[in-house]
Parts: structure tokens; C-alpha cells; sequence
């Protein structure tokens, strides 16, 4: 009865904090991303970023030069060898650099959607730099965009990142030193090779001055650097880097206003550390065990949300499946599997469907596709494309969120059937 009373006690708090959010001039406003509904990748945001540095009204780099001033300048970067900066992107395997030939040449590895380095990754960048002479290494500069802030981020990279062996411009599974894994090199697993004899293991040491990892610093340099030194009349430009950094904040967890953090922060001071007078507790031990006992007690809420959650995934899915197997005799009639936790369509070895996912507690319902080949992921964008499916580039494994699986896997069946994809 007490821990009903409780849970009774949490949910009339969620409301009333609910309504106060939404009544708040500092919620947050209506947005929506373009940048997140395109679901782009890290190529797509070096492209923007570099186009953010290629700006260039009157032969003049305010933007890019900048950039260097403040990320590169700290660490003996020399202002004045920034005369035409040359930008490139994914040129060499390299995201972004920005150089100007016999001067200096800066690297810029984006790591903003989380992506692993490859073995022997930005060794790899310094010896294409090096090949022919065309940058001394005290002219290569590095600048690592990671998606986590990482006060030890060098320290933590793995010991190959900054490797240099014999056969580095081989293919990456076929260097002497590779691991079974398609990152790795036997050092940072703690053995040694044959090649580690003549591998070039010092540079770490000779680039870590010339090093720097960029991370929430990014976001500050677009808002108040760039847009401060864009006119007015450059709207389409203002427009790409607001939406650019908004789309940052979604990946850095802080697009949460922090106004309105304050103001929830005090709505609870007022709810829960005060006595049956209504007069605020002044023990501040007390108030640290009342809120942790209330931590605890939206700990079990949660967990009782999750397994209702995960009940009413359970039924979901059998209203879904109940709907598909009306459909006089589909699964029998064409390539389909259904199970109790989703179904799936197969042609020519490609494979579309929809399920749910239960993953470390968060549960999903998803729609997917599975594409293993060029022609496997044709077929699968034309059926898409004509069920009506916002998709970006079709890879292996594509999937979207839906909350109405049994609508859209017969839109896959009737775009596969005006295709003329199906046979029966």
C-alpha cells in the first residue's frame, strides 16, 4: 500500500512538472533538424565543415583562418603562412585538410559520429603528407573531432593510431602487423611482429604539440565566431551553420536549455524538500536523503515502466502479425517468414521487414532492411523508394523506427508486387 501510495505520489509529480515545462517561456521551441531527418554520416559533415572553411568573399578566409587561430594557433601553428588555403575532402582518405603546398598542412580526422580509428589511421595521413617531400613534419598539424569529451583522449587512443610499419600503404587486412579484428595491430593488443622492428613508433611524441582534440570547443567557435563574422546578407550560409550546430548539440547530449533546467531544479527544491508546514528543511543531509529515496523511488517506477513497455511491445506485435496473416495466405503465397516477434520479406536475397528489439533494456519497433550486395541494395531502394519510405544511402543494415509495422511491411509487399519483384 505505502509503495503504491509512492508511485501515485511520483506520477502526480511527472504531471504537474509536465505542465510547468510546458507552460515555461523557457521551453524549448518548436525545431526539427534537417541534418538529423537526413540521418547524415561523417563524410556528409566534412563536407560541411568544409565548406564552412571555403568561404572566401574577396579572396579573404575569415572563416578558415579563424578556425586556425583559435584551435591551431596555441600549438606553433604561424599565422602568417595563411595566405590561400586550399580545402579538400575524403582526398587521400583524409576527412578534412586544409593546406597550402610547402607551407603547412593541416588534418582533420572527424570522429563526430563515433567511428573507431583504423589501424595505423593517422600515421597513415603523416607518411602521405611526407611522400615526395611535399610537407616537412613541423608543418603537419592534427585536429581529432571526437563524438565524447575525453580530457586524456590522446592517451586513450590505441598505440597503433600513430604507428607507422614498413607496409602501411598496403591494404589495411594485409599489413604484416593486423589483427583478426579490422581496427587493430598486434601492439595494441601487447604482442610484436616482424615488422615491428623497422615500424616507425615515435609519433606520438613528435606530433602530440601539434595535436589537438576539438570536441564541445566546436560548437562555441561556430556560434560565436563564425556567425559573428558572416553579414547579414549571407542567410543561406548562417542558416547551414545554425542547423550544423543545433545538429552538434543533438550529438554532444546538450541541446537541453539550461534556463529551463534551473527552472525544473527548483520546481523539485519547492516539491520535495519541505516539511508538512511547508517550510523548506534546512539540514542539508536531510534534503540529500530525501532526494536520493526519491531517486531510488523513480528507479523502480522506471523499471516498472520498462517491463509494461515491454508487455505491451509483446502485444503490438501480435495486433501487427494478426493483421498480416488476414491477408489471405501472403506468407504462404510469397517469400515471408513470420514469427512472434516480427516478419520478414525476402527477394533475391535481400530482406525487409519489421520486429521488436529488446537491447539493454530499451525497446524498440523497428522497420529494416538487410542488403548484402550492390544489386541486393538497388532492389531494396526501388522498393522503398516506392512504398513511400524515407531513406538515406541503402548499406547492409538499414533500419527506422515505426509504430505501425503491419502498415508498413504491407507497403513493402505492394511496392514488391508493382515492381513485379514478388513471384508467387
Amino acid at each position: 500500500m505505502e509503495q503504491t501510495v509512492k508511485m501515485n505520489h511520483l506520477l502526480v509529480l511527472s504531471e504537474q512538472l509536465y505542465k510547468r515545462i510546458s507552460e515555461s517561456e523557457n521551453k524549448t521551441p518548436y525545431a526539427f533538424n534537417l541534418l538529423d531527418l537526413a540521418g547524415v554520416n561523417e563524410p556528409f559533415t566534412s563536407l560541411i565543415l568544409a565548406l564552412i572553411f571555403k568561404y572566401a568573399p574577396e579572396q579573404r578566409n575569415p572563416l578558415c583562418t579563424s578556425f586556425i587561430r583559435r584551435f591551431l594557433q596555441p600549438c606553433g601553428f604561424d599565422m602568417n603562412w595563411v595566405k590561400a588555403p586550399v580545402v579538400t575532402t575524403e582526398k587521400e582518405h583524409i576527412d578534412v585538410c586544409i593546406h597550402e603546398p610547402g607551407k603547412y598542412a593541416i588534418v582533420i580526422e572527424n570522429k563526430l559520429k563515433g567511428a573507431v580509428f583504423q589501424r595505423n589511421q593517422l600515421a597513415r595521413y603523416i607518411a602521405t603528407l611526407r611522400k615526395n617531400n611535399r610537407f616537412r613534419d613541423n608543418q603537419i598539424f592534427i585536429v581529432i573531432l571526437p563524438k565524447n569529451h575525453d580530457n586524456k583522449f590522446l592517451q586513450h587512443l590505441p598505440m597503433s593510431v600513430f604507428r607507422l610499419p614498413e607496409d602501411w600503404n598496403s591494404n589495411n587486412q594485409d599489413r604484416a602487423c593486423k589483427t583478426n579484428d579490422a581496427c587493430s595491430c598486434l601492439c595494441d593488443c601487447g604482442q610484436s611482429c616482424p615488422q615491428c622492428t623497422t615500424c616507425e613508433k615515435d609519433l606520438m611524441q613528435k606530433f602530440s604539440s601539434r595535436t589537438t582534440v576539438v570536441d564541445k570547443e566546436l560548437l562555441e567557435w561556430l556560434k560565436q565566431d563564425c556567425l559573428s563574422l558572416i553579414p547579414k546578407k549571407e542567410l543561406p550560409l548562417k542558416s547551414a551553420i545554425m542547423q550544423f550546430y543545433d545538429f552538434l548539440n543533438g550529438i554532444f547530449n546538450n541541446r537541453f536549455n539550461q534556463k529551463l533546467a534551473m527552472e525544473i531544479v527548483d520546481f523539485l527544491r519547492d516539491k520535495l524538500l519541505k516539511n508538512e508546514q511547508d517550510i523548506e528543511i534546512q539540514n542539508k543531509g536531510e534534503q540529500w536523503k530525501t532526494v536520493l529515496a526519491k531517486i531510488n523511488e523513480l528507479d523502480k517506477l522506471k523499471s516498472g515502466m520498462r517491463e509494461l513497455q515491454k508487455q505491451l511491445s509483446f502485444e503490438l506485435m501480435q495486433d501487427w502479425r494478426h493483421r498480416i496473416l488476414q491477408y489471405a495466405d501472403l506468407h504462404k503465397s510469397y517469400n515471408i517468414e513470420v514469427s512472434n516477434n516480427g516478419f520478414r520479406l525476402f527477394i533475391q536475397g535481400a530482406e525487409l521487414g519489421c520486429w521488436y528489439d529488446i537491447h539493454d533494456d530499451e525497446i524498440e519497433p523497428y522497420w529494416g532492411c538487410s542488403a548484402k550486395t550492390e544489386e541486393q541494395r538497388k532492389i531494396v531502394a526501388k522498393i522503398l523508394d516506392k512504398a513511400g519510405v524515407p531513406h538515406a544511402d541503402i548499406i547492409e543494415w538499414t533500419t527506422g523506427h515505426t509504430l505501425h509495422g503491419d502498415e508498413r511491411f504491407l507497403s513493402f509487399i505492394q511496392a514488391a508486387q508493382d515492381l513485379k519483384l514478388l513471384e508467387k
